[in-house]
Order: structure tokens, then C-alpha cells, then sequence
């Protein structure tokens, strides 16, 4: 009964590790909220966010530990705002001093740098891919000028982390 309650212990554990790894370091699921990336990405599309795509980077930390390339024009990327809010947005290109141009698809409505001007690459969080598109075709919301991000639940990487660890918490086969 000790053996069991130490390895479902060890794998909870070790799942959260796990977890906790490949959402702040590798990548995230997230919800595409407002439609200035509209028709590319709609409000509700789910979107995989890489954040090993250009670099490896600490969590809550504004620079790269590690640099291994950059966006390249058209690459759909999510950035931290000045007021710390996630956001996607297209790469129209690079400038000097290491930033980048970011527009939304949507240029009638987007806030982006052309009002704010460039982003410093250093704000990437990661490069997105489209996993699911909003089913429902709607006229965008003129008034909803930023494409927000947010995380979805982290229930789905947990699992990943259980089934990882269950091997090493039962070698020889399940009991």
C-alpha cells in the first residue's frame, strides 16, 4: 500500500515537472481573442505558440539565454506588450537595432506598430501554427483592435506528464 501511494505520489510530481517544463519553456496552447489578425486567425482560433523557435528564453524574463535565429517576414509571432499583455501579430519585417515590425492582417483596425512602432525581438514569446480555425465565419469586430493570447488550461500537459512518468514509476507494467 506505501509503494503504491510513493509512486502516484512520484508520478504527480513528476508530471508537474514535466508540465511545468514544456509550457514555459518549449511551447503552449493558446486562444486567439479579437480580430485584428482577421481572416488569418480568427477570435477563438487555437493557435501552438513554440517558444523554442527562436531562442531559449526564462520564463518572465525579457532576453534570450540562448539566440538561434529570428523571425523572418510573414512568420506569425505572440509578443509581450509594455503593459504585459500577450499578443499576436505578423512579422512585416526586420529593422535596425535588433526590433521588428509587427501588423495585424486586419490593417484597418489593428493597433500595432505602426502606432506603437517596433518591437524588440527580445519581446517574442514564440512563433505560432494554426491548430484549429474558428468554425463559424463572422464580419470582424471593427472595434476590437488588438488579437490577444491567452493560455489555455495546462490539464492537457499534465496528462502528457503522467504518461511520461508512468513508466518510470512502474517499469514492469502497470500493477
Amino acid at each position: 500500500m506505501k509503494t503504491d501511494m510513493k509512486n502516484t505520489v512520484v508520478a504527480v510530481c513528476c508530471a508537474f515537472i514535466v508540465g511545468f517544463f514544456i509550457r514555459f519553456f518549449i511551447f503552449d496552447l493558446m486562444i486567439v481573442e479579437g480580430e485584428s489578425m482577421y481572416p488569418t486567425l480568427k477570435s477563438g482560433a487555437v493557435v501552438l505558440v513554440v517558444k523554442t523557435a527562436y531562442g531559449l528564453r526564462l520564463p518572465g524574463f525579457n532576453t534570450y539565454l540562448l539566440h538561434w535565429a529570428e523571425p523572418k517576414q510573414d512568420e506569425i509571432v505572440v509578443f509581450w506588450t509594455l503593459d504585459r499583455k500577450a499578443v499576436v501579430k505578423r512579422c512585416a519585417g526586420l529593422s535596425d537595432q535588433y526590433n521588428f515590425i509587427a501588423l495585424g492582417d486586419n490593417r484597418a483596425i489593428s493597433l500595432d506598430s505602426r502606432a506603437y512602432g517596433p518591437v524588440p525581438i527580445d519581446q517574442i514569446i514564440g512563433k505560432v501554427f494554426t491548430l484549429k480555425r474558428n468554425a463559424t465565419e463572422k464580419k470582424p469586430d471593427t472595434n476590437n483592435t488588438i488579437s490577444r493570447v491567452s493560455p489555455i488550461s495546462t490539464g492537457w500537459i499534465l496528462q502528457i506528464g503522467v504518461w511520461l512518468c508512468r513508466g518510470l514509476t512502474y517499469p514492469y507494467g502497470s500493477k
